[in-house]
């Protein structure tokens, strides 16, 4: 039976069948297309674009992101353009702004280093990651670094510099805005700490010094020492600071003209208090009365041993040894005598007084004879004129020296001296000479 009537209802589902299958093979048709141009946007430099999101609408397309320059963006656009099949592209690519100000850092906080700041593309971004995981070997890299444009000439190298000096120091940071370098941070060893000052008078290029806050290691005791020889100066231990350093060798210098100096100090904390290049000062100067030793500090303790260079120069160091500068206490004190040959000693009486030259080997035996002199001679005014020196011939030399007071107390004037073992008495109404 011929119905026509009927046919609309049979028409309907054919009809919904075909809009079915046209839109599953639009949409097959988009995905293919997308998927073109992704692939070859993603082919692209990785300077080119970034966050390229990639949409279609039939066989148009729609290309969104940022370029890292206006021929990058053309570059990405004619890329997706050139896609086989594509019949339209809208690229809004828009461009990075530029930073100002143009700023990085890091900062080394245990083992977790972290960047932050900006970037100007993705190829210097990844080639300063790489120079942090070298710098920081094990590291967690915290990355929190952001394209921006405006960066200036040298930035990646300047980025790579700090890097490297934050990771070297305890708490360390370093950081850049606009060129204006500033690091800080707690050096654990004294050559850390001396190569990390140095660095900051190699900046790279672009950059200049604005702030350095750097520690140095602390140390105890808090040690520093200066030894003279026949081969120079060594200066070694500890100073509080570079400029203490420089003054100590500075002082040294001035002691010690003509003699060579190693300067062997490092730069730490832990200093007693006071002015501790005055302190090494005072070393060195007691050290210029010797003829070879050395002096020290340990803290507050103080020591010195040596030979000295002449008898008046061991008097006034073992002086000095009694009145120490306030704060110091004396650890140590071994001066050696410089040895005298012949070896002299003498007294003279003359009217009203007594005078008593000459050498002899140690303080006590030297305030023995001044007071043999004093009994001998008790209304006599004793003039000690007796130096410290070794070289004195064998036996009991005060015994010696006493027994020539005795002697010269017998005269009533005249004198009584030593060479070694010669002994000579004159004055008076006798005189008589033993050898």
């Amino acid at each position: 039976m011929h119905q026509p009537k009927l046919w609309w209802a049979g028409l309907i589902p054919v009809a919904m069948l075909w809009a079915a299958g046209t839109a599953s093979k639009q949409e097959s048709i988009e995905k293919d297309l997308v998927g073109k141009v992704r692939n070859a946007v993603g082919a692209l430099p990785a300077d080119a674009v970034d966050g390229a999101v990639v949409s279609g609408a039939g066989r148009d397309i729609r290309l969104t992101g940022a370029g890292f320059s206006a021929q990058s963006a053309l570059q990405a656009a004619a890329s997706a353009d050139n896609a086989y099949g594509v019949r339209l592209v809208e690229a809004d690519l828009k461009a990075f702004a530029v930073a100002k100000p143009y700023q990085f850092s890091a900062r080394r906080n245990a083992n977790q280093f972290t960047i932050e700041g900006h970037m100007p593309l993705p190829s210097v971004r990844g080639n300063v990651l790489t120079a942090a995981k070298t710098a920081a070997p094990g590291a967690t890299i915290v990355d929190g670094l952001k394209y921006a444009a405006g960066a200036p000439a040298g930035y990646e190298a300047q980025a790579a510099y700090a890097l490297s000096q934050a990771s070297r120091l305890s708490d360390g940071a370093a950081s850049f805005i606009d060129g204006a370098y500033t690091i800080s941070g707690t050096a654990a060893t004294s050559p850390i700490y001396d190569a990390s000052m140095a660095a900051t008078l190699l900046l790279p290029p672009g950059l200049t010094l604005a702030k350095v806050d750097i520690l140095a290691p602390e140390t105890k005791p808090y040690a520093w020492g200066a030894t003279r020889n026949a081969t120079g100066l060594t200066l070694t231990g500890f100073a509080p600071s570079d400029a203490a350093r420089i003054a100590i060798a500075a002082r040294a210098a001035a002691i010690f003209p003509n003699v060579q100096i190693a300067n062997r100090m490092q730069v730490a904390r832990g200093a007693p208090a006071g002015d501790f290049a005055a302190t090494a000062a005072y070393g060195l100067a007691e050290l210029g009365k010797l003829a070879s030793g050395s002096v020290g500090l340990s803290d507050s303790n103080y020591s010195i041993s040596g030979a000295a260079s002449n008898a008046a120069g061991y008097d006034a160091a073992v002086a000095a040894t009694r009145q120490l500068p306030q704060g110091l206490t004396l650890a140590k004190a071994d001066i050696l005598p410089i040895e005298m040959k012949p070896y002299v000693w003498g007294a003279t009486h003359e009217g009203a007084s007594v005078t008593l030259t000459g050498f002899a080997p140690n303080d006590v035996a030297r305030s023995a004879i001044a007071a043999r002199a004093s009994a001998v001679f008790p209304n006599a005014q004793i003039a000690n004129r007796m130096q410290i020196a070794s070289g004195a011939p064998a036996g009991d030399f005060a015994a010696a020296a006493s027994y020539g007071l005795a002697e010269l107390g017998k005269l009533s004037g005249g004198s009584v001296s030593f060479a070694d073992a010669s002994y000579s008495i004159a004055g008076g109404r006798s005189e008589q000479r033993c050898i």
